[in-house]
């Protein structure tokens, strides 16, 4: 969206899923749903198949010529197939090498897989949306992986940017439950500061005025804040 030419790289044999996904049956049997085509649009497809010398000369050379290097596989599966940061800045010393995860390259979890709803529970974000009547809710839409892919983003134009200055490339760690607790802002630093347990709020948000109120006709939501307001 920003200009850039992508490329997207598939597994012929296990292609993205999302392919095949979306409320729209005759493109989805085309491998072309609709959340696939909100994901892809505008890129460029590719198969290719790592695992042989030819698709392993295939991406090498889509890595000399190219600025940045995304890939979004558990941590420590491109290393342990010699393409890791490594491995690939000997190719190109300016190159941007993003690993977009779950958990992150360090710690406990590190080898563990995690979709959008998995983190929204980890991090607390369905213990806030829910309510006392209801329990933890998921927040409708894939916020977190949305989230992390905008994250994802400005970390490789800062990369990009700093790349102008210095000439070389970088190692980027981005990860869904590192963006999760970013989205989570004053709650996560409120419950550090004060080790109480953030609990439901629902529609309010700490004032009487800043909720949802039925109406004869409807309902309505007002976001009034303080008295001024």
């Amino acid at each position: 969206m920003l200009g850039a030419e992508v490329i997207k790289v598939e597994p012929p044999e296990d292609p993205d899923m999302a392919r095949s996904d979306g409320g729209d049956k005759v493109l989805a049997d085309a491998f072309i749903g609709t959340r696939f085509l909100t994901t892809g649009a505008n890129k460029r497809s590719l198969t290719v198949n790592i695992k042989t010398a030819e698709g392993r000369a295939i991406l090498e050379a889509l890595v000399r010529d190219g600025d940045v290097f995304v890939e979004n596989y558990r941590a420590g599966s491109f290393e342990a197939l010699g393409l890791g940061y490594e491995d690939l800045k000997k190719i190109n010393p300016r190159l941007i090498y993003c690993s977009l995860t779950a958990w992150g390259q360090e710690g406990p979890r590190r080898g563990q897989t995690g979709y959008d709803q998995v983190i929204q529970s980890y991090s607390g974000i369905m213990s806030i949306t829910g309510t006392e009547a209801t329990g933890p809710l998921r927040c409708g839409p894939q916020l977190v992986d949305i989230g992390a892919g905008i994250a994802t983003a400005f970390a490789i134009s800062s990369a990009l940017f700093q790349r102008e200055r210095t000439g070389r490339g970088q190692r980027i760690d981005a990860c869904l439950t590192d963006v999760a607790f970013m989205m989570m802002s004053a709650q996560i630093t409120d419950a550090l500061r004060t080790g109480r347990e953030m609990t439901y709020e629902g529609l309010e948000h700490g004032s009487p005025t800043y909720n949802q109120f039925q109406a004869s006709d409807g309902k309505v939501m007002l976001a009034a804040a303080n008295h001024r307001q």
